[in-house]
């Protein structure tokens, strides 16, 4: 099967779970990741707001900023993604929609590449087992990682996790994420 089939199978999928069902697993799912060294010794931690019923993640921004974290978000700018801090949690006044309608900083004063991050949680339109990530196929995730060594973790729900015998198709540019959570498994 091809990326263009399979997004569209596991976005369906993802869609398709009932809303609470996906709360509770979200929730398992951010658990899983403040239990993890990679979180508990990063300081600057790159989240996203959650999209198109994507894993949220936005439990990690009050949890991380509590601790004193720094929280980024991805911003797109053209071709190319960066990272930037997020200062509130109040959406009204601090944050704004991007072309695709995602939430992203108004402020976009103190940005980062990957190298100035300590940790990025990425969203995932399905997983293999193999660590491999299928995005929505922009490769903005891809890009903004190439020439990086940050760890990454890969949230998605248990519907969008192939089974051990069943691969992404892959390319060079695609990168590996260094674990991968959803609310059951924990691929590491």
């Amino acid at each position: 099967m091809d990326k263009r089939l399979l997004r569209k199978h596991y976005i369906y999928l993802r869609s398709a779970q009932p809303t609470q069902l996906k709360t509770d697993a979200s929730l398992k799912i951010c658990k899983k990741v403040i239990n993890d060294p990679l979180w508990i010794n990063a300081d600057k931690v790159m989240i996203y707001a959650a999209y198109n019923s994507e894993v949220d993640v936005w439990q990690l921004a009050k949890i991380g900023m509590g601790l004193g974290k720094k929280i980024y978000l991805p911003v797109i700018d053209g071709n190319t993604m960066q990272a930037c801090r997020i200062k509130s949690l109040d959406f009204e006044k601090d944050y704004c929609k991007d072309r695709y309608g995602i939430l992203e900083p108004r402020d976009m004063t103190e940005c980062a590449d990957a190298n100035g991050l300590d940790l990025v949680i990425a969203p995932m339109v399905a997983a293999d087992m193999s660590k491999f990530r299928l995005g929505y196929g922009g490769g903005f995730y891809d890009r903004f990682l190439q020439k990086s060594s940050v760890p990454v973790i890969g949230v998605c729900y248990d519907v969008q996790l192939l089974g051990e015998n069943d691969f992404l198709p892959s390319e060079e540019h695609d990168i590996k994420m260094s674990r991968i959570y959803t609310e059951s498994f924990g691929i590491v």
